[in-house]
Order: C-alpha cells, then sequence, then structure tokens
C-alpha cells in the first residue's frame, strides 16, 4: 500500500502526495472492513500479534541481563557527553543537533536492548552528518565504536546469564523491530537478497555525499523496507510466504544497478537473464517442482491405510489435522489439538467444543485424551497425525498434556507416511490381547 506515495515523493509534488494520502486511506480501511467481515465468521481469538505481546515475550534483555537502573541511567549519560564531545566542534549549529540527537536517541534504545531501531538511528545520523559536514568520517568511527562497545557488553552480559544460544542472545539483543521478516524474505533467495543489500550500501554512501541516486531505490523502500520493518512490529517471526510481497522489489534492487539506466547490448541481456535465474534459488525451485513427500505431509497416505482396515462399529477415530482427514475418511471422532489452537477455530454445541468446519468433537488436554482410553465401552481407537508443525515434535501443537499422553506404550505406531513424519497409533480395545505390532510402511 505504501507504493501510492511513490509518485508524489519521487516529483516531490505535494499534490500527488495528498492524493496518495487519500489511497492509502481507502486501502488500509478497505483491509479493515474485509477483515472484520471474515473474522465475524470465526470465534474470538487469543491475542497473538501487535506491539504489546512482542514488548511482553521478546523485550526482557534489560531484565535478563540483571542491569539496574541507575546503571543505565548513568550510561545514557556517558554517551551523551560523548556525543556532545564529538558534535561539539561542528560548524554548522543545525547539523550539530541534529545528527547529535540522532545519535543519542540511536545509543539510548541500543542501552534498552532495542539494537534494531538503534542501529537504523545511527545510520541516519551517520548519513545525515555526511551530507552536511567534512568532518563526518571522524565522528561516524567514534560513533560506530561505541556501538559495537555496547552491543559487545550486552552479549557477554545476556550469555552469562544464561540465556541460552548465541542465536537466543542476539535475539534479546534486536528489541523492535523484529529483523525476523527480512530473514525470512531472504529464503527465498540467497543470492538476491545479499545483492540488493550490497547495493542498497552504495546508493546510501552516494546519498550521504550529496549525489543522486535511482528512482528504484525509493520503489524498493515503499515496497519492501518499510512494510517489512513494520511488520517487525507486530509479529515477531512470521512465515515466509508473509513476505513474498516484497520480492518485486527485492529482484529490482539486485538486478537494475547493473543495468546501468542505458540500452543494453545482447550479452548484457543475456547476463541480467542469467543473473535473475540464479536469484530465484534455482536449486529451492527444482525441490518444488518434483516434491514428492519432501515438503508435503503424507495425508493421503494415512487416510488409505485407516480404509484398508476392518473397522468396528466401536472403533474411534482422532485425527490431528481434522479438516484433510475428514476430506478423504469421510468422517473422523475427534479432532485431537492444544486449546490455543482449538479456541480460533471451534464452536460450543450444547456444552461440547467442536470443530466448526467438520463438526468433530475436540479433545485439547491429556486428560481429556486419557478420560478418552479408559472407556470401557469402546473399540480400538486411532490417532492419525500429522506431519505438519513438527519443529518441536507437535508438542505445541497438541497442547497441555497431550503429547505426555502419546508417548505411553498404550500408543502402538502402526504406520509411518512416506513424508517420515505422518504416523498412525493405535490404543488396543479393553480387554484386547496385548501384541507388539510393527510399524507398517
Amino acid at each position: 500500500a505504501f507504493l501510492v506515495f511513490f509518485p508524489g515523493l519521487l516529483e516531490g509534488n505535494v499534490r500527488k502526495l495528498m492524493q496518495g494520502g487519500g489511497a492509502f486511506a481507502v486501502i488500509v480501511s478497505g483491509y479493515f472492513l474485509i477483515s472484520s467481515w471474515v473474522a465475524s465468521f470465526y470465534p474470538p481469538r487469543p491475542e497473538a500479534h501487535g506491539i504489546d505481546v512482542i514488548l511482553d515475550e521478546r523485550t526482557g534483555g534489560l531484565e535478563w541481563a540483571g542491569i539496574a537502573p541507575v546503571w543505565l541511567l548513568l550510561s545514557a549519560f556517558v554517551v551523551l557527553i560523548i556525543v556532545v564531545f564529538v558534535c561539539r566542534k561542528l560548524n554548522d549549529p543545525t547539523s550539530a543537533k541534529i545528527s547529535g540527537a540522532l545519535f543519542f536517541l540511536g545509543f539510548c534504545a541500543q542501552l534498552c536492548f532495542f539494537n534494531h531501531l538503534g542501529i537504523l538511528l545511527l545510520l541516519a545520523g551517520a548519513v545525515f552528518l555526511t551530507r552536511r559536514a567534512e568532518s563526518a568520517p571522524s565522528i561516524i568511527a567514534v560513533v560506530a565504536l561505541v556501538a559495537v562497545t555496547i552491543m559487545s557488553v550486552q552479549f557477554v552480559l545476556l550469555h552469562h546469564a544464561g540465556v541460552g544460544s548465541a542465536r537466543k542472545v542476539l535475539g534479546a539483543m534486536v528489541g523492535l523491530p523484529s529483523i525476523w521478516p527480512f530473514i525470512r524474505l531472504a529464503q527465498f533467495s540467497p543470492l538476491g537478497f545479499p545483492l540488493a543489500v550490497a547495493g542498497l550500501i552504495v546508493a546510501l554512501y552516494k546519498f550521504s555525499t550529496g549525489r543522486r541516486i535511482a528512482d528504484f531505490w525509493l520503489f524498493f523502500a515503499l515496497g519492501a523496507w518499510v512494510p517489512l520493518l513494520l511488520l517487525g512490529l507486530f509479529s515477531w517471526d512470521v512465515a515466509p510466504r508473509y513476505t513474498e510481497f516484497a520480492l518485486l522489489p527485492v529482484f529490482v534492487a539486485a538486478i537494475a544497478p547493473w543495468l546501468g539506466g542505458r540500452a543494453l547490448s545482447a550479452k548484457e541481456v543475456a547476463g541480467a537473464a542469467v543473473l535473475a535465474a540464479i536469484i530465484v534459488n534455482p536449486a529451492a525451485l527444482a525441490k518444488v517442482v518434483n516434491a514428492g513427500y519432501t515438503i508435503h505431509p503424507d495425508h493421503k497416505g494415512a487416510a488409505e491405510f485407516i480404509r484398508s482396515l476392518s473397522l468396528q462399529p466401536g472403533d474411534i477415530l482422532l485425527a490431528e489435522d481434522v479438516n484433510q482427514q475428514t476430506y478423504y475418511l469421510g468422517r473422523v471422532d475427534y479432532w485431537l489439538i492444544g486449546e490455543e489452537t482449538a479456541q480460533s477455530f471451534a464452536r460450543n454445541v450444547n456444552g461440547e467444543l467442536r470443530d466448526m468446519y467438520t463438526n468433530a468433537k475436540v479433545i485439547k488436554t491429556g486428560d481429556e485424551l486419557t478420560d478418552l482410553i479408559h472407556r470401557k465401552d469402546r473399540g480400538d481407537v486411532y490417532v492419525i497425525g500429522s506431519g505438519e508443525q513438527q519443529e518441536d515434535g507437535r508438542r505445541y501443537a497438541r497442547g497441555s498434556g497431550i503429547f505426555e499422553v502419546m508417548k505411553s506404550s498404550d500408543f502402538k505406531v502402526i504406520y509411518s507416511g512416506r513424508d517420515g513424519l505422518t504416523k498412525i497409533w493405535k490404543v488396543d480395545a479393553p480387554g484386547a490381547a496385548i501384541q507388539a505390532s510393527p510399524a507398517v510402511r
């Protein structure tokens, strides 16, 4: 949506900027109207995104590092002295005040473990200062040294506090906005994204020295950087598909600097075509074209195995992916899922929680699953597992106690899917002879 500001910003045209603002308001209003209409068909969902949620869960760096407020205030006073010292010799008071303010705010953000925001502010101050002052390189060197020192001290403090791996320590240092949306986008093009970043660094250097930069960098900023930055305020981590909108600006920024804005020879066109093919990650493309079950869960295979069994009237079917298994089998008796997930897609029917799409009853806790297993009037119980959300072995998806109950000896694996992840467990009917049942592949 930010691209509607492109014409006005490119030409410095106030009238077009106002038109862009009106278009932006219409787009945002339309989004909220459509989103509210769609949400009206679903049960109320627990709050999972937003600045408040991320602040509560992802910005505990100060607390984890054990930094007392007095040390934070003292550090802020020290960086203030450093900023005043390095900016005091600037001939232009306006440049000294603006760049100094950006540097000080950047250091303060860093001290509060908002390093992403802090580095952006420091970078803005450096670009502004370079455009206005000849002594900028020496000042920027001091600023960079202070920034690196702050991050190094924070890393050591968090590491000794036992936060976890280096990745978790760096995550605790990032603060808001999250950098994960950028990382997720980079996964689409391991070559294209670094090329775009390298070109952006060169463009920022040109801009800081007062030279003109190409128009497509404004397109890149409005189409990729700004929305990804804001996305990092509302979600700490996102699935890669939610960053796909930024692929076109990234590809333009990766290829355009090599074209030079002039007529191209046949060799240059061929080279650009080869570069375009490379940056779309050909290895990942080949993997998707003939993916098989390497990236797809084996819902169908699990259903076919169930259909091959001679199910009796008292037998019970539970499915972790209730929609898919209902599609293949016609019915399942229960949806086995954690309560947090179930709340978003279930409704209360006569005191029972049921899936809103298939009407299957919901088993949402380990206690409820145990009660079902202990019923005396049941036949065999079959649990059709899912190959999805396996990052933690489906602990989160299964919810409180379900994972632990399924690890008991009562649950015997009778099928392993072609994806290597989808499984079917059987719990024999009460009184049935206990026999070891090898997994069927």
